[in-house]
């Protein structure tokens, strides 16, 4: 028997697929699509135009859409997170009820007009050798890569907003299944964009009380050979990162973003989260839990594996490391 409850999200679901309209609809539903966004309209123009980003494509427009809809699929995804978007409040995020897409909206007076973002999960997990097919990474490269996960080093993947930090981050979890089939996967994560194939594992989301340094400290009485952190953004969770990896739980995964994907600027943004919660140097805690960098980056649409760096020491002046490819 389905429940009052039940019936009252699903129609919440369907007014919300209802104001999408055909063209978001129809771009929700494409596998290769990862963003559609809405932009405010220009004086020229009387509606908001409609940009789309695709794997291994420049973002392109692909139409428009009225002010008017615009106001109400914000006001729809508001509304189906139980909040109003108004002049006072005219910022809406979160995600959808829909698919669980990541979204930012945003109304009068803080833009001349509607605007949201969509931030769609992967639809699929594709196998490093995927990447090297589409010249995305070298042969040499999936050897490394696959190297470090069967030795259990501990990897960051560093590039820029759009680069494709999370799908690689998602191929690499693939490989860690493949080669360790029966580890133990405890995953932490603002937005649910992983996905894991493993038998046993636990994935979890900060809340609006919960944060990833919560998370962590559950993920490490969890039993786990490997913690897996969707994204570090500030210092208290990169302290807990580093101290979790350096305390028997090898062959971790995280994400950080970076303007330049370049180990260095790496390196350079960690100890700058670092900074937040210590002025000690942690060179030392850095250099011995950070085994492995690399760097992904966008160029003219393609996603690729521009370099991978070994983390061998911290001589006193500056990072020991070693280019692998």
């Amino acid at each position: 028997m389905i429940s009052r409850h039940q019936v009252a999200l699903d129609r919440v679901r369907d007014n919300l697929l209802d104001v999408m309209g055909e063209t978001v609809r129809g771009l929700m539903a494409e596998p290769d699509v990862t963003d559609i966004i809405l932009n405010p309209p220009l004086p020229v123009e009387p509606h908001g135009r409609l940009w789309v980003s695709r794997l291994g494509r420049e973002r392109e427009a692909i139409g428009f859409m009225s002010a008017e809809q615009a106001m109400r699929l914000i006001g729809a995804v508001a509304s189906s997170m139980n909040i109003e978007a108004t002049e006072a409040t005219p910022s809406v995020q979160g995600h959808l009820i829909t698919d669980g897409a990541r979204f930012q909206g945003c109304i009068p007076p803080i833009v001349p007009g509607p605007f949201f973002a969509i931030r769609k999960h992967a639809s699929a997990v594709f196998p490093l050798q995927s990447y090297v097919d589409n010249g995305q990474m070298t042969v040499r490269q999936k050897a490394i890569a696959e190297d470090a996960i069967a030795r259990r080093l501990n990897m960051l993947v560093v590039g820029g907003t759009g680069a494709g930090k999370t799908t690689l981050v998602n191929s690499l979890l693939d490989t860690i299944v493949k080669i360790h089939p029966h580890h133990r996967i405890f995953g932490v994560e603002d937005t649910v964009e992983l996905k894991c194939a493993a038998a046993d594992q636990t994935f979890m989301r900060t809340s609006a009380g919960v944060s990833i340094p919560d998370l962590i400290k559950i993920a490490m009485r969890s039993f786990p050979d490997r913690i897996i952190i969707g994204e570090a953004r500030r210092g208290p969770e990169m302290l807990d990162i580093l101290t979790a990896w350096g305390t028997g739980h090898e062959g971790g995964l995280a994400t950080i973003h970076s303007n330049t994907a370049k180990p260095e600027a790496a390196l350079e943004r960690v100890e700058d989260m670092l900074m937040q919660v210590t002025n000690n140097p942690m060179h030392r805690l850095i250099a011995r839990t950070v085994n492995v960098i690399i760097c992904i980056d966008r160029t003219q649409g393609i996603r690729r594996v521009t370099q991978i760096v070994s983390v061998l020491g911290h001589d006193g002046h500056a990072y020991q490391l070693q280019s692998e490819t």
